[in-house]
């Protein structure tokens, strides 16, 4: 098992889809992608209302700012999370089916 199937969900203004590596989501806002996938610890520190992953966010936006939705801030983005819930965090991959041991006599 990884995530459980792949992840799509909007919320209002905010979309989050989940990218091939496991626990990685890409965010979209108003339609305009935010240019990095973002991890589930970070959403759903985001989504708790936390603000351990504030500084990595804000320079995240700061970098981008041109590219950003108008009047989009990160406090923004910070309560679009926290309306739109928590991701998916990954499960690790089941151990493959082992081989009964064969009789022996």
């Amino acid at each position: 098992m990884s995530t459980v199937g792949r992840f799509d969900r909007t919320s209002g203004r905010l979309r989050i889809v989940s990218t091939g590596p496991l626990n990685q989501y890409q965010v979209f806002v108003d339609g305009v992608e935010i240019n990095e996938p973002f991890g589930s610890d970070v959403l759903n520190s985001l989504a708790r209302g936390e603000w351990a992953k504030y500084g990595v966010v804000q320079a995240l936006f700061n970098e981008q700012r041109g590219r950003l939705p108008a009047r989009l801030t990160v406090d923004d983005f910070l309560s679009l999370m926290r309306e739109f819930g928590l991701v998916p965090e990954s499960v690790p991959l089941p151990i493959p089916p082992q081989s009964p041991p064969s009789a022996v006599a």
